[in-house]
């Protein structure tokens, strides 16, 4: 499998992503805000994947190349051009319940927010909220994964990966009111 990785810049800033499949048809593995988060997260696939590759003879080369279409979807967003990227994930790393967590949290509307233990209770754990958190912390495609759409239940901003300050840049993008 070839991995390609990718830097471009933003009206957030450098964002960092990882992608596999064809130029019309990319599935997005990472998209974040560090190289080092990248780095990383290729890491963590590696080490999945390294079971897996014993077993069934596989492997993965990792290239530099761009993706067009994926850089041309998020900046319509950050346009306020779509409301959704519509790019397809790539899950190759994280735990059922991360991956149930991330499911929950992609059904966020644009311009909706919900709250960790709301999204606990979407992917069956109702008295999960702060793992719920703690694996939107660890949400590999940030944006495509709308985890800056959770929020405190009292309506503050609550924690986010990238750092507070994007989490609000990217609410007040999608028109989203909070408390601070």
């Amino acid at each position: 499998m070839i991995l390609h990785k990718a830097k471009f810049h933003t009206a957030i800033g450098h964002l960092y992503y990882l992608w596999t499949g064809t130029g019309n048809d990319p599935e997005v593995i990472f998209l974040g805000t560090g190289s080092k988060s990248l780095d990383n997260h290729l890491k963590q696939i590696m080490a999945v994947s390294g079971r897996a590759e014993a077993e069934t003879g596989g492997s993965f080369t990792v290239s530099e190349k761009k993706s067009p279409l994926i850089e041309k979807k998020l900046i319509a967003y950050f346009k306020g051009a779509i409301k959704d990227t519509g790019l397809k994930t790539l899950f190759m790393a994280g735990s059922r319940f991360e991956r149930r967590v991330w499911d929950a949290a992609r059904k966020i509307p644009f311009g909706e927010t919900s709250s960790y233990g709301l999204i606990a209770a979407a992917a069956g754990s109702p008295w999960a909220g702060r793992a719920a958190g703690n694996a939107l912390g660890k949400n590999p495609v940030m944006i495509i994964i709308p985890c800056h759409r959770v929020i405190k239940s009292d309506g503050s901003c609550g924690g986010f990966s990238a750092g507070p300050d994007l989490k609000k840049k990217l609410l007040e993008l999608e028109g989203i009111s909070y408390t601070t």
